[in-house]
C-alpha cells in the first residue's frame, strides 16, 4: 500500500487531504476574478491563472533548464574537442539521464571535466619528457637520469588503460630506435601544377562563390556527394521508422475493430484523444480505399480521359515484362519512366522504385548506374582532361549548379517541417498559439515585457560572425562589452549595474575557466541559482523606461536608483518605496500608489494625473514641476519637502498635513481638504481658489504675494485670513 492509499484510507476513501493550488491561491474566490488553473480564451490569447507560488516554481524550473543547457553545451564541447572514448560518453549519458537536479547534473559534468583535466596534465607531462629525452638521447642514453625517466614512464604507462599503456610505451621506445631508409634517389614532394584548363575552372569557381557571397569554406565534389548520400539515407530511415509506426497504429485500429471495440474510447483512455480528432489513424485497407476514392473523386473529365491511354501503356509494359521473364508482382506500386532522360543527376536512381524505358541518366555527376549511364556521365567526359583538371571542373559544376548548398537546403527544409508539425500541437482549437509570442506578451503584460523581447532581438542582431560560429560549435558564446552595456546598462529592462560591473571586469579569454569554476561550485553545493522573488531595485539607474500596465514592476522599491525620462501609466503600486532615488521627467498617469514612502528623492517635472495616493509620506523630498491633477490623497503627509510649481487641481485630500513645506508658484484650486494643517509652510506667489476645508489650521505659514479669498470653514463659519505681505 502506498502512502497515498494510506492517507486515503484514513480520510474515509476521500482525497480531501490533498492540498491543491486552489486552496492556497492568492486570488480572491469570487466571480470577478479568474479561477486558479482555469484556461480562459478571449479570441486573441489563452490565459491560465496560477498561484504566486506556482509561478515562482515555474520560474525556477526555467532557470534550472537554462543552467542545465549551458552545462550540457560546455561538456559536449569538451567531449568532442578531446575525443573521449565511447565508455566515457556512455557513463556521462547514463549519469545525466538519472540526474534529477542541477546539482546532480553538475556532478556529472565535473566528472568529465576532471577526466579531461587529468588527461591534459598527463599529456603535458609526456610531452615534456619526450622533448627532454629526444634532446639528450645521444649523450645520455646510458645515464642514470635516463634510466630514472624510463622507470617513471613505465609507471605512468602501467597506470593507463591497457591499450593506451601499450601505445605510450611503444612510442617511447621508438624515440631511440634508429630509422634507416635506403633509396637510390630522393624526390621532394610538392604540389602538382595545375593545367591552364584547371586554372580556368578554379577561377570560375571562385567567381561563382563571390557572386553567392558565401562565407562557408569550399567543399570538394566528392565530399558533397557523400554528404548528400548520408543525408538521404538518414531521411529514408526516418521515413521508414515513421511508416512502421503508422502501420503499427493501423494494425492496432484494425485489430480493435475486428474485436468489436471502439478505437476512440481506447485512445481516450491512453490520453491520445486528439489523435483521432485531428488525424484519424485508419487500418491499411481503409487507407488504400480512402486514397483511391479521393483520387477518383478529384479527377477532372480531362484527367479521366487521359488516364485510359496511360493505363493501356502500363498494361502493355507489364505484358512485355512478363513475356521477358521479369517479376511483376509489385508492378502497380512502381513508377514508369518513358523517354524521360535525367540530366546532371547527383545520386543514382533507385531501380526498386522506377522502371526506366528509354530514360537513361545523361551527364550524371556520380558515375554510377548501368554501363551506358557510366559512359555518358560527366565524370567520364572530364576524364579526357588531366586528373587535376577533372577535379577542378567537377568542383565548378557542383558550385555553379548549387549542389554544394543542397545538404543545407535539405536540412533547413526538414527543420522547418518539423517545427511546423511541432507548432501544430501548441495551438488552441481557434488557432491561437499556446506559447508566448511578442504579440500576446504585449497584450497580456504590456510594453515593459515587450521591451524585454525587443532587447533580446537587438542582442541577436548584434552578434558577430565569430559569435554565431561559437554558438553553432559550442552552444554558447561570450558577449562583447558593448553588448553587455546595451543589455545590462541604463535604458534596458534588464538594467543591473552590479551584474554589468561584474561581467565587464572579466576578460573574454577567462570566461570559459570561470564557467567551469561555477559548475564545480554547483556540484559542491557552494553555489546555487535561485529564481528571485520580488526584490528591491538597488543601485540601478533607469533611463527611457515606460512602465505600462505593469503593477509588479511599479510595486518594486527603488533604492539609490535614479529614474530619468520614463513614465508610469496604468500601473498601480503597493509597497513601492522610493528612497534616495531622484525622479526627472517621470509622468505618473492613472497609477494609484499606496504604502510607498518617498524619502530623500527629489522630483523634477513629474506630473501626477488621475493617480490617488494613500499612506505615502513624502519626507525630505523637494520638487519642481510637480502638479497633482485629479489625484486625491489620504494620510500622505509632506514633511520638509519644499516645492515649486506644484499646483493642486481637483485633488481633495484628508489627514495629510504640510509641515515645513515652503512652496512657490503652487496654487490650490478646487481641492477641498480636511484634517490637514499647514504648519510652518509659507506660500509664495500662490493662490487659494475655491477650496473648502475643515479642521485644518494654518500655523505660522504667512507667505508673500499669496491670495486667498475668504471662505467659511466647513461646519463652523470661520474664515481664513488672506495674506498679501511684501
Amino acid at each position: 500500500m502506498t502512502a497515498v492509499d494510506e492517507m486515503k484510507k484514513q480520510n474515509n476513501e476521500s482525497l480531501d487531504f490533498i492540498i491543491r493550488d486552489e486552496d492556497v491561491a492568492d486570488v480572491p474566490d469570487d466571480d470577478d476574478h479568474p479561477k486558479i488553473n482555469q484556461a480562459v480564451n478571449d479570441g486573441n490569447k489563452t490565459v491560465i491563472t496560477i498561484s504566486s507560488e506556482a509561478g515562482f516554481e515555474l520560474h525556477q524550473h526555467w532557470l534550472d533548464q537554462g543552467i542545465s543547457g549551458l552545462m550540457a553545451a560546455v561538456v559536449t564541447h569538451k567531449i568532442n574537442a578531446n575525443k573521449l572514448n565511447k565508455e566515457d560518453k556512455r557513463r556521462h549519458r547514463n549519469c545525466t539521464k538519472s540526474a534529477k537536479s542541477v546539482t546532480s547534473h553538475a556532478k556529472c559534468v565535473v566528472t568529465i571535466l576532471d577526466k579531461v583535466q587529468d588527461r591534459d596534465q598527463k599529456l603535458k607531462m609526456y610531452s615534456d619528457m619526450r622533448f627532454f629525452l629526444q634532446r639528450h638521447k645521444k649523450e645520455h642514453l646510458n645515464s642514470g637520469k635516463y634510466n630514472h625517466m624510463m622507470k617513471k614512464f613505465d609507471q605512468l604507462a602501467r597506470n593507463e588503460e591497457p591499450s593506451q599503456a601499450f601505445r605510450v610505451k611503444r612510442n617511447i621506445r621508438n624515440l631511440f630506435r634508429p630509422k634507416v631508409r635506403n633509396q637510390d634517389q630522393f624526390e621532394l614532394i610538392e604540389e602538382k601544377h595545375l593545367s591552364p584548363v584547371a586554372l580556368i575552372a578554379r577561377r570560375l569557381t571562385s567567381l561563382v562563390r563571390s557572386a553567392k557571397k558565401t562565407d562557408q569554406p569550399p567543399k570538394r565534389w566528392q565530399q558533397v556527394i557523400q554528404d548528400i548520400k548520408s543525408e538521404s539515407e538518414r531521411l529514408k530511415k526516418k521515413k521508414k521508422s515513421k511508416d512502421m509506426l503508422k502501420k503499427k497504429f493501423s494494425r492496432f485500429i484494425d485489430t480493435m475493430k475486428n474485436a468489436g471495440l471502439n478505437p476512440k474510447n481506447a485512445m481516450n483512455a491512453m490520453g491520445m484523444e486528439d489523435v483521432l480528432e485531428d488525424d484519424p489513424v485508419l487500418s491499411e485497407k481503409e487507407e488504400l480505399l480512402r486514397d483511391r476514392k479521393e483520387a477518383i473523386k478529384n479527377m477532372t473529365p480531362e484527367q479521366k480521359m487521359m488516364a485510359e491511354p496511360i493505363k493501356l501503356i502500363r498494361e502493355g509494359v507489364k505484358l512485355g515484362m512478363v513475356m521477358a521473364g521479369h517479376n511483376t508482382s509489385d508492378f502497380d506500386e512502381k513508377t514508369i519512366s518513358l523517354i524521360s532522360p535525367r540530366l546532371l543527376s547527383v545520386l543514382p536512381d533507385e531501380n526498386n522504385d522506377t522502371i526506366s524505358l528509354l530514360s537513361p541518366s545523361l551527364l550524371s555527376m556520380h558515375g554510377e548506374g548501368t554501363e551506358l549511364e557510366r559512359k555518358l556521365s560527366l565524370m567520364k567526359a572530364l576524364k579526357l582532361m588531366a586528373d587535376t583538371g577533372q577535379e577542378e571542373w567537377m568542383n565548378f559544376v557542383f558550385e555553379a549548379a548549387g549542389v554544394t548548398e543542397a545538404v543545407d537546403m535539405i536540412r533547413d527544409a526538414e527543420v522547418r517541417t518539423e517545427r511546423e508539425e511541432m507548432m501544430k500541437d501548441f495551438v488552441s482549437k481557434d488557432g491561437q498559439p499556446m506559447y508566448f509570442t511578442k504579440e500576446n506578451v504585449t497584450e497580456i503584460y504590456g510594453d515593459y515585457e515587450k521591451s524585454k523581447i525587443e532587447t533580446f532581438e537587438r542582442l541577436h542582431d548584434s552578434l558577430s560572425p565569430e559569435q554565431m560560429e561559437g554558438l553553432n560549435q559550442t552552444g554558447y558564446t561570450i558577449m562583447e562589452k558593448a553588448q553587455l552595456h546595451a543589455f545590462y546598462g541604463p535604458g534596458s529592462p534588464f538594467n543591473d549595474s552590479e551584474a554589468l560591473q561584474r561581467l565587464t571586469s572579466v576578460e573574454k579569454e577567462a570566461m570559459p575557466a570561470l564557467i567551469e569554476t561555477h559548475i564545480r561550485q554547483l556540484a559542491k553545493e557552494e553555489l546555487k541559482f535561485e529564481a528571485s522573488r520580488k526584490k528591491d531595485v538597488t543601485l540601478t539607474p533607469t533611463l527611457l523606461l515606460n512602465v505600462v500596465g505593469d503593477p509588479v514592476l511599479a510595486s518594486q522599491p527603488f533604492i539609490l536608483s535614479p529614474i530619468v525620462l520614463s513614465s508610469l501609466v496604468l500601473s498601480p503600486s503597493i509597497y513601492g518605496a522610493v528612497i534616495l532615488s531622484p525622479w526627472v521627467f517621470v509622468p505618473v498617469i492613472v497609477a494609484p500608489r499606496i504604502l510607498g514612502p518617498v524619502v530623500l528623492s527629489p522630483v523634477v517635472f513629474a506630473p501626477i494625473v488621475l493617480s490617488p495616493l494613500a499612506l505615502i509620506p513624502v519626507i525630505l523630498t523637494p520638487g519642481v514641476g510637480l502638479p497633482l491633477i485629479l489625484s486625491p490623497f489620504l494620510m500622505t503627509p509632506f514633511i520638509l519637502s519644499p516645492v515649486v510649481m506644484a499646483p493642486l487641481i481637483l485633488s481633495p485630500f484628508c489627514l495629510s498635513p504640510f509641515i515645513l513645506v515652503p512652496n512657490a508658484l503652487t496654487p490650490m484650486v478646487l481641492s477641498p481638504f480636511v484634517l490637514s494643517p499647514l504648519i510652518l509652510s509659507p506660500p509664495f506667489v500662490s493662490a487659494f481658489v475655491l477650496n473648502p476645508y475643515a479642521l485644518s489650521p494654518v500655523v505660522a505659514s504667512n507667505g508673500a504675494l499669496f491670495t486667498a479669498p475668504i471662505h467659511g470653514e466647513l461646519g463652523k463659519g470661520r474664515g481664513l485670513s488672506a495674506s498679501s505681505t511684501d
